[in-house]
């Protein structure tokens, strides 16, 4: 009986692992809650606490933009580049879309300490950064303002301030939502990045989207065991 209990007790708690949240939650970044260019690397850590990961590199013009993206360019200016990355993920919690395994990540850039750039995404309905990508025609460049954007398709997921643009006054903003769908097993992006001069009208837009199956889990490694045969007796 003892030993019944033992593997129902085991089969229970893997059920209920699969289940357990990753990551602490935290609150999703915004232009209220964080000043791009004054909040510092020591305020936005004591913020968030402790990130999943964290680095430093030198900062090159090549570096960063092979590090975080950057569709319309960056600055050729030398220093300090440090980042801090976030996760939550919660199966137990309220997806955006049905199917769709509710989670949310941030991260952020800061240049000599100081906070320069950061994006976001969640796929938890309280807080989705979903968009409606039908809308985006309206946004044209030489046209459409900062804030018609931001009355279009809500506040965006992500800004970069310079040296993360090339000009001092531009702002980069970036909608992104990333689905993981066990439902229809794929992963859905769509991300959309909008360049905003220094008067604030938008220069330039740049949309990308991907839809891909979910690979199937590793198979388990075959290990081969050795068979001791005894070699055949001789009977007398």
């Amino acid at each position: 009986m003892n030993g019944r209990r033992r593997a129902l007790a085991l089969v229970l708690a893997l059920g209920v692992g699969g289940c357990v949240p990753i990551g602490k939650d935290f609150v999703r970044p915004d232009d209220s809650s964080l000043k791009l260019g004054k909040s510092t690397f020591g305020e936005v850590r004591e913020r968030y606490g402790a990130p999943r990961t964290e680095k430093s590199w030198a900062r090159t013009d090549a570096e960063l933009a092979a590090e975080v993206g950057a569709p319309f360019g960056v600055a050729r200016v030398s220093g300090v580049m440090r980042e801090l990355d976030y996760y939550h993920e919660d199966r137990m919690g309220k997806p955006a879309a049905q199917g769709v395994q509710p989670s949310k990540s941030a991260r952020f850039w800061f240049f000599e300490d100081h906070l320069v750039g950061y994006l976001s995404h969640s796929s938890f309905l309280a807080d989705s950064s979903g968009f409606d990508e039908s809308r985006i025609s309206s946004i044209v460049p030489w046209q459409t303002l900062r804030a018609q954007v931001v009355a279009t398709l809500g506040a965006p997921a992500g800004v970069r301030v310079y040296p993360m643009v090339r000009q001092r006054g531009h702002e980069l903003l970036t909608y992104f939502s990333f689905e993981f769908d066990r439902a229809s097993n794929q992963t859905r992006m769509k991300r959309l990045h909008v360049l905003v001069n220094a008067l604030g009208v938008v220069e330039d837009t740049r949309f990308e989207s991907s839809a891909k199956p979910i690979p199937p889990p590793p198979a388990p490694a075959m290990v081969p065991i050795p068979i001791y045969i005894p070699p055949p007796r001789t009977i007398k």
